[in-house]
């Protein structure tokens, strides 16, 4: 099969193949479809389909259509099946700024690059920060949507998008940018200062630029050229939960391929069954679109929090997204494709959910997905509802120490969710054994010739071996190696890592490094979080994690990324402390109190830090930015004080509340 690329946005429609070399205009038309009108995208593809097999000699051809970024699930599904019902064999579609990348790598062939791609509608935007290296094209990140002002929401969003990388726009290798929104002055202008005097890229027409992108990408589907692009999901995929909102199975911006797990309990005494919804979604409390659902039965009769339903979701490198839910009393599981049959746009017509049901399988023949890390979460009607779930241990098969279940049944914990081991010795530190038996050995020297200028070397040797170890750490974070300076009083495993473990509970967590345990629980717990992103040379190379965590008591422990998978503990701990803490604190200020976050200020109506203050209503977004809190009101990043991350305390709880008063205060 031979498969052409497709852009139905461009000035004129336009489909290209790879020939010789280079992308090759097969195929055109005087009309354009941008997505954003009811109108039905098949007669322009029919022609286009036509078109191309006259050109090609074949009948046997599929199509790499360009989507809008912002382009869901649902949609992107919907192209595909016109694409079909339009002639073409087979389809698959791409977003308009990944083949952008595409293109740009093909014809550049870079040894590494971060490049900027930008698609500009004169209604929409699209925007993606992506990975180049020679033959291999890496997405790390889509924004985009449908507005009136596409010019300054790309700004605004491109603003947010750095700030998640913690990148300048002096750190962006090369813009790429097409549509139709460029021919405006105000947007080359903004293309001209985000190129910073670098030359434009020019070796294709803007015009054919995203179809370009589209037939390398066909190429490599149909085997023509070796080339590998690594996509990530465009928007949430979650579950609607108690109470209405979204719980996130897969986020935005996700790289795929990717399986997620996470289980959930029934809410109603005696449940027999629940109807599980699968949402897109673009926070917790609103949904874009259902894609279908499960309906599971034969649950059994069981008081409210008892039986636990595992959904699982696995998407694979083409988009094709799974859905499993599975009893895990009765291991009965049902399943579904996402969505296996959407109606074109334009057609009207119904969108078909393919659900499939398991009997309940032999272990050893269908061993249940490995356990993933998850949050708590809920589910909705019709059927009986589930919610708050049990987060499933994230290091398969590791159980909590004697030690640590004898503090959690003493401080009634709860049920256990998931237990991390330490790392330290998971290998050899051999830059410091090195630098040892180097000092020993000049001081065996010293000793035996009784040089006491050898001596006096020792002092110094320490200063270049501390050099050697902090040094490449202070140059990718500077502030993230002086703080670990305000670090070291506090407690943390010490000579208790080869055996120490973090377990997580229902009501709280408990460290145990040797034979000591600490017990923290999730309502009264104070959290100081410092994760850091390091660069080196504007390149991502790791990630640090360090939870300062207090009690009532000011009992403090330091737990840091030495412990498994701090990506999940981290996560889990956060969602944990919001929902044992944020509807207190909602309470208290909705009453008319006055709560502090350090040295944040919130109250029902405003949020102040030192002598500033601005009220919600004008509050647009707050975000972290090279470590620091950053308010945008009115299109301006504002700074109400320099206030680090790591000085707030429950930053994210205090993130979730200014989210529910963001929103209480655009309501009225």
């Amino acid at each position: 099969m031979r498969y052409i690329g497709i852009d139905l946005a461009a000035p004129q429609a336009v489909a290209c193949v790879l020939e010789g070399g280079r992308p090759t205009v097969v195929a055109g038309a005087a009309a354009r479809w941008t997505g954003t009108s009811s109108e039905s995208p098949i007669p322009l593809l029919t022609h286009l389909a036509a078109e191309a097999k006259a050109r090609l000699g074949s009948a046997d051809v599929g199509a790499v259509l360009a989507a809008p970024a912002y382009a869901s699930i649902a949609e992107r599904r919907a192209l595909e099946v016109a694409c079909t019902q339009a002639g073409f064999a087979a389809a698959r579609v791409v977003s308009a700024t990944t083949a952008i990348g595409v293109a740009y790598t093909f014809t550049q062939h870079p040894e590494s690059a971060t490049i900027l791609t930008i698609d500009l509608a004169a209604d929409a935007y699209g925007l993606s920060l992506v990975e180049a290296r020679r033959d291999v094209v890496e997405i790390l990140a889509v924004h985009g949507g449908a507005t009136a002002d596409p010019l300054s929401a790309a700004r605004a969003a491109l603003d947010r998008m750095l700030a998640e990388f913690d990148l300048t726009p002096g750190e962006i290798g090369q813009v790429v940018a097409a549509g139709d929104g460029l021919r405006f002055p105000a947007a080359q202008q903004w293309i001209h200062e985000l190129e910073r005097g670098r030359p434009p890229y020019r070796a294709l027409p803007p015009e054919q630029l995203i179809a370009s992108g589209a037939a390398v990408r066909a190429a490599a589907l149909d085997g023509t050229i070796n080339a590998l692009v690594r996509e990530v999901l465009p928007i949430d995929l979650g579950v609607v939960t108690a109470g209405g909102q979204c719980a996130e199975l897969v986020v935005r911006n996700t790289a795929v391929p990717v399986g997620w797990t996470r289980t959930f309990t029934t809410t109603v005494d005696q449940q027999t069954s629940a109807r599980i919804r699968i949402v897109e979604s673009r926070n917790a409390f609103a949904s874009v679109g259902e894609l279908g659902a499960i309906v599971l039965t034969g649950l059994l009769p069981a008081p409210a929090g008892t039986t636990e339903i595992e959904v699982a979701v696995d998407i694979t490198a083409d988009g094709r997204i799974t859905i499993t839910a599975r009893d895990l009393t009765t291991t009965a599981a049902q399943s579904m494709t996402l969505p296996s049959a959407p109606a074109p746009p334009g057609t009207g017509g119904d969108e078909i959910v393919a659900v499939a049901t398991t009997a309940p399988p032999a272990a050893a023949a269908n061993p249940a997905p490995p356990p993933r890390p998850i949050e708590t979460v809920g589910m909705s009607e019709p059927q009986q509802n589930l919610a708050a779930d049990q987060v499933r241990p994230s290091a398969p098969g590791y159980q909590p120490s004697q030690q640590i279940l004898a503090a959690a049944q003493n401080h009634r914990l709860g049920r256990h969710e998931a237990t991390y081991p330490h790392r330290y010795f998971d290998r050899l530190p051999t830059g410091p054994i090195i630098a040892t038996v180097i000092v020993l050995a000049i001081l065996a020297i010293g000793l035996a010739r009784g040089g006491p200028v050898v001596l006096g070397l020792i002092p110094f040797m320490a200063v270049v071996i501390a050099g050697w170890r902090w040094l490449p750490t202070f140059l990718e974070s500077p502030r993230h190696a002086l703080a670990r300076f305000a670090y070291l009083p506090v407690r943390g495993v010490g000579f208790g890592s080869r055996t120490a473990q973090l377990s997580l509970f229902e009501h709280g967590l408990v460290v145990a490094a040797g034979s000591r345990t600490t017990v923290f629980r999730w309502d009264t717990v104070t959290v100081r979080q410092d994760i850091v992103q390091h660069r080196y040379y504007g390149r991502p190379t790791r990630l640090t994690y360090t939870f300062m965590l207090t009690d009532p008591s000011g009992e403090s422990f330091r737990i840091t990324g030495r412990f498994a998978q701090p990506d999940a503990w981290a996560k889990q701990l956060r969602q944990h402390v919001i929902e044992a803490q944020l509807p207190r604190a909602y309470a208290d200020v909705s009453s008319g109190a006055k709560i502090t976050f350090g040295p944040l200020r919130v109250t029902a109506t405003t949020l102040a830090a030192h002598a500033r203050s601005v009220h919600w209503s004008q509050v647009e977004e707050i975000r972290v930015r090279s470590g620091f809190l950053s308010v945008r009101v009115a299109g301006q990043w504002l700074s109400l004080a320099k206030i680090a991350v790591n000085a707030v305390p429950n930053y994210f709880v205090f993130l979730a509340l200014a989210d529910r008063l963001r929103a209480q205060a655009a309501s009225r």
